[in-house]
């Protein structure tokens, strides 16, 4: 019995993984095409924060 809900449970775990990668994948191809298509520059930071979670500068 424990066999069949393991292999119920691995084919949720296949199928919820295929359906992030699906939507990763169209949000990816989203993000290039904004990209591609911009005439301006674009450039990307990250956040340095202080103990706190201030914003204090970018990198």
């Amino acid at each position: 019995m424990k066999k069949k809900t393991d292999e119920g449970y691995m084919s949720h775990l296949e199928n919820e993984l295929r359906q992030r990668n699906a939507e990763l994948e169209k949000n990816r191809e989203l993000l290039q095409a904004t990209l591609d298509s911009s005439l301006d520059m674009v450039q990307v930071f990250e956040a340095v924060r202080d103990e706190k979670g201030k914003i204090i500068d970018f990198i």
